[in-house]
């Protein structure tokens, strides 16, 4: 194909090494006009971009659209050419006119190269499970959180927001769930150890690979057992200089709301859980003179009532700007930069705002010595409220009756209950919940590397990182104090309501990591055997401290500190590029754990077979490469322990009367010493395949992983009662998680069209296979609201599984209630003792004799004869059966289109706020709008119960309130258009491009709420899926612009 368009299109990283440097002229020297041509050997095609540079000078230039160049030089003097994915050329200039100049490709520097753990590897010498990542595909986002963007990318990762909130985190899966603790993945930017890179922008990002398997991860050892993330920055450029703008803005909104009641609908319920279904309505039972006048005014259809989504939810706006310069001389490369992003959420009083910035430095004294610095910074700025509760902003919004106004239309007031005993949503998010977060990062990384001997280079790398964070959460005076309703045009007042005083939350963490990493590594190749290897020490340090007030009084400072001390190593041997091994050992040592567990120890082994490299393999088209590898390895966690984690603890607040006077305050022991703590651990089996076709256009990666996590910790190991504090902390649980991983690409040129279409699937399984002496973990509880704990944990099962009681219908009339009596495992008559008693008798236990003919039927599991936690059964869990993602990228001359979907299925979520919204009572708060098909007469509905307000069990938590998960979201989609090139050179830029982007513009689920995407209740892994009103998702449209020059 024509090379311009090959090497424009297709590798635009080239073009950015161009020079835009002035003439600088000798004076020793005469100078002459040089002018040449630069093309590729082989296809003989004008290279566009070339850099044409005069050797030991900063005099040059690059090749225009035609391959072309003039600089001013001398006869003698050497011209430097080069161009990515080619080999560099030097000519001495013997005489001025027209130079012909052909590049040969570099092939080697055309095969991917990945980074690995303290190194990289060409993808064809790679045994281990790496996927590399589209960078480019992350930067088409609007949002500039990395792990959001990484939804849908690579196989094998699943990425759940915990919320749409400005600045909300993510939930980062890599192969299933790797422990009841944290299982958030290792992320190693530029060499540094963290579990957080919010201080990282997308543009900034050079390459990003993700270790799934042991054999690739255990080079981190204790820090790899859930995956690792290895992030390259951007640095300077050889030469020459470039800067480049992008920027964009946009609009985000809620992409869906919920039907609730409007106020006609609700008075008409509101009236009949007063009165009872089939009963005449009587508006007297509403004993309170103002709720009567609003009902009867509602019902009259003479109040439009509050749509307090609709107050509550908006249109928010989102910019961001991105500067990046970067340069280079002979020695010295650099590159600084910076992003400024700020967001509106799509509730209202809620926003926040992010600086981010680097600069990096790389001075090269020697061929064989280089010293880099680098220095990252970041500070955010967000306002939001409490989520995850019924009584949020939008918790409230979804419950509050919709007849109340807004504020008292004659006070101008804040109006509060109205029918029902639900905060004002609006007052909620302009007053009561005012809580901002700001915080600071920054950090200074050095490190100097030298070339000892040909093959044998030294490292050492610094990094400090110190974070600072503060929130704050105030609640003004009098937020109780509002006008209910009127009457005579009078404000009234709750006789219940009472004042409250200003409440003052603040919280501030200080947080340092000093890191060193100390590396020695050797990559020789003799004949057909070439090795590659890398030995390592490394220490790291970190110190926090967490200081809080609160109304009760000032809380004690939260010091917590731990050290960890490392020693690893990795070899990888190639003989003839067709067999390769590689192994790698890991040992670390924590402060975490007491000292009889304190070291551990990682290994891993792989294996690869490129079978294409064989001499038995056929010469064809067809299939252009087949690799085969496996491996194995064992990896570490101690994420879940806290720096004391293993010590006894003591806690305050304990009052002892000495000689039977007054109580004196004092600290008694409140947890025991866990005396064996010791890693979790995980060992892995992975084997795979990939496949490449039709010249490299078609590549298939499939892959089968056996995981299997030992030694799980399990909190408050049960003790006697005697020990006078709970259990301690034990290594008592394991889990297994398996599945395979299918990556599909392929690229094809057919003309001016060159387009990229490709996807992957993910089948992970998951089963607890043991919990030590305990039988079930229970998890998000939220008992207080919905019962019973929402999740347990327990042997043969999905980590998590929601369990509830199943339902069987509406009972329609009495006697359906009086069929349903208790019977024994033998089949006879019981009682409510158990005890065998004449069939129907007056004795013979109804299993639901509180029940009344509209209420929820309850299976009786368990053959008890009542209906309660004992009889709840397994009802599904978040872990999908399989996550999925696709994507298409195309380009037709100037034109651009990028199209991705990302998607789950075959997972549940609890949908705690249906126990509200389709609750038994109006009287209590709103409902949804499918609460008007309830059940009101026998053979009315079979799925609907009655509206009451006395005290029913129909809101038991069941399989009524769980729900399919399952869902495809169109993640992306962006349309773009390049000026010209010949415009382009006129007015001396390389690219100026313009786009218009959606991100999440169309969902497919059946998921009743607001959004599908559930991450952790409360941050709890044992709460994954639970939905308590989550902050959703937006839907985003914004234009931007790419300028480089």
């Amino acid at each position: 194909m024509n090379i311009r368009l090959q090497h424009f299109e297709l590798r635009q990283s080239g073009l950015l090494l161009g020079l835009l440097l002035c003439l600088m002229m000798q004076p020793a020297l005469a100078q002459e006009t040089v002018s040449g041509v630069v093309t590729a050997a082989r296809s003989g095609e004008p290279v566009i971009g070339a850099t044409v540079i005069v050797r030991g000078t900063a005099n040059g230039t690059i090749t225009d659209v035609d391959g072309r160049f003039t600089l001013q030089a001398s006869v003698g003097q050497t011209l430097q050419i080069s161009f990515v994915g080619f080999e560099s050329q030097e000519l001495e200039i013997r005489t001025p006119q027209a130079l012909n100049i052909a590049l040969s490709e570099d092939i080697q520097s055309l095969e991917e190269v990945v980074v690995v753990g303290y190194g990289s590897v060409q993808k064809s010498d790679l045994t281990g499970s790496v996927s590399s990542v589209d960078v480019e595909s992350l930067e088409k986002l609007a949002s500039v959180d990395i792990n959001r963007n990484l939804q849908g990318k690579v196989a094998g990762v699943q990425v759940m927001s915990n919320s749409g909130a400005p600045g909300a985190g993510t939930t980062v899966r890599i192969r299933g769930v790797g422990s009841f603790g944290s299982a958030g993945p290792l992320y190693v930017v530029d060499g540094f150890l963290t579990g957080d890179i919010s201080n990282i922008s997308p543009a900034d990002i050079e390459s990003m690979e993700v270790l799934k398997d042991a054999s690739a991860t255990a080079i981190y050892g204790s820090r790899g057992a859930n995956g690792v993330i290895i992030i390259t920055t951007k640095q300077g450029l050889k030469s020459g200089l470039e800067v480049e703008v992008n920027a964009y803005a946009g609009i985000q909104q809620a992409w869906k709301t919920q039907d609730l009641l409007d106020a006609k609908q609700f008075a008409e319920l509101y009236v009949e859980s007063l009165s009872g279904p089939g009963e005449a309505w009587d508006i007297n039972a509403i004993d309170d003179s103002g709720k009567k006048s609003w009902v009867r005014d509602a019902l009259a259809g003479n109040i439009t009532g509050t749509d307090w989504q609709d107050e509550v939810l908006r249109n928010g706006a989102v910019q961001n700007y991105n500067l990046m310069v970067r340069g280079g001389t002979g020695k010295l490369r650099y590159k600084v930069g910076g992003t400024f992003f700020q967001q509106e959420g799509i509730v209202v009083n809620t926003s926040g705002e992010t600086l981010r910035g680097q600069a990096n430095l790389q001075y090269r004294p020697t061929d064989r010595i280089e010293v880099t610095a680098d220095f990252k910074y970041s500070q955010y700025d967000n306002i939001n409220y409490s989520q995850g509760t019924y009584g949020s902003v939008l918790g409230t919004a979804l419950r509050k009756d919709p007849i109340n106004p807004v504020k008292d239309p004659t006070t101008g007031h804040w109006d509060r209950t109205g029918l029902t005993d639900i905060a004002n949503p609006a007052r909620v998010a302009y007053e009561q919940q005012f809580r901002t977060a700001t915080g600071s990062r920054y950090v200074p990384s050095f490190s100097a590397s030298w070339e000892l001997m040909p093959g044998l280079t030294a490292k050492s790398l610094v990094t400090y990182d110190h974070r600072e964070n503060n929130s704050r959460s105030f609640t003004p005076t009098n937020t109780t104090i509002e006008s209910r309703y009127l009457v005579d045009g009078e404000p009234q007042v709750s006789p219940n309501e009472s004042l409250s005083v200003e409440r003052l939350f603040t919280g501030s963490g200080l947080q340092t990591v000093l890191q060193n990493s100390n590396t020695l590594a050797y990559d020789k190749s003799l004949g057909a055997h070439s090795i590659n290897a890398v030995i390592g020490v490394e220490s790291y340090q970190q110190d926090s401290e967490y200081n809080s007030t609160n109304p009760s009084g000032d809380n004690p400072p939260v010091i917590r500190a731990f050290n960890m001390l490392s020693y690893f190593g990795r070899a990888t041997y190639s003989y003839d590029s067709r067999y390769l091994i590689t192994g790698t050992l890991r040992r670390d040592g924590s402060s975490k754990f007491p000292e009889e567990g304190r070291w551990g120890t990682f290994p891993s082994f792989s294996l690869g077979w490129n079978v294409d490299r064989e001499a038995f393999f056929p010469s064809q088209q067809l299939i252009s490469a087949i690799k085969l590898r496996g491996g194995w390895g064992r990896i570490g966690n101690q994420d879940p322990v806290s720096p004391y984690g293993f010590y006894a603890t003591l806690s305050p607040n304990w009052e002892y009367a000495f000689d039977n006077k007054n109580p004196s305050p004092g600290y008694a022991s409140s947890q025991l010493p866990a005396s064996t703590l010791r890693w979790e651990t995980s060992e892995m089996v992975n084997v795979g395949a990939d496949l490449m076709f039709f010249n490299d256009q078609l590549s298939i990666t499939g892959e089968y992983f056996v995981k299997n996590t030992l030694d799980l910790l399990v909190e408050k190991l049960p003790v006697p009662n005697f020990a006078g504090a709970i259990g301690p902390r034990s290594n008592a649980a394991s889990m297994k998680n398996w599945g395979s991983e299918f990556t599909i690409d392929y690229k094809q040129n057919v003309g001016s069209l060159i387009f990229n279409v490709g996807g992957n699937i993910s089948f992970i399984n998951n089963e607890v296979t043991d919990l030590g002496a305990g039988d079930i973990i229970t998890g998000a509880g939220y008992e207080s609201k919905i019962g019973m704990p929402a999740t347990r944990t327990s042997v043969g099962e999905e980590f998590a599984t929601f369990y509830g009681l199943r339902t069987v219908g509406i009972f329609q009339n009495q006697a359906e209630i009086d069929a349903r009596r208790a019977y024994n495992e033998q089949g006879q008559p019981i009682n409510g003792a158990g005890e065998v008693v004449a069939a129907n008798s007056e004795d013979h236990k109804i299993i639901q004799d509180k029940a009344a003919p509209g209420d929820v039927i309850y299976e009786d599991v368990n053959n008890d004869g009542y209906i309660n936690s004992d009889d709840a059964v397994a009802l599904g869990s978040a872990i999908p059966e399989f996550t999925y993602g696709f994507y298409l990228s195309a380009n037709y001359q100037n034109f651009d289109l990028s199209i991705a979907f990302s998607g789950v299925y075959g997972n549940e979520i609890a949908n705690i706020f249906t126990f509200y919204n389709e609750g038994s009572s109006a009287a209590d708060n709103n409902l949804l709008v499918s609460r008007m098909d309830r059940w009101t007469a026998e053979g009315s509905t079979n799925t609907q119960p009655r509206v009451t307000d006395s005290n029913t069990q129909n809101d038991l938590f069941s399989d009524r309130f769980i729900e399919d998960g399952s869902f495809l979201r169109l993640r992306n989609l962006q349309v773009g258009y390049s000026l010209p090139k010949a415009l382009l050179t006129k007015v001396k830029l390389k690219q100026v491009r313009f786009y218009l982007s959606a991100d999440n513009l169309l969902t497919f689920t059946k998921y009743s709420g607001f959004d599908p995407e559930i991450g952790l209740a409360y941050g709890d892994p044992f709460g994954a899926g639970v939905d308590l009103g989550s902050y959703p998702q937006a839907r985003t449209f914004f234009i931007g612009t790419n300028i480089k020059f």
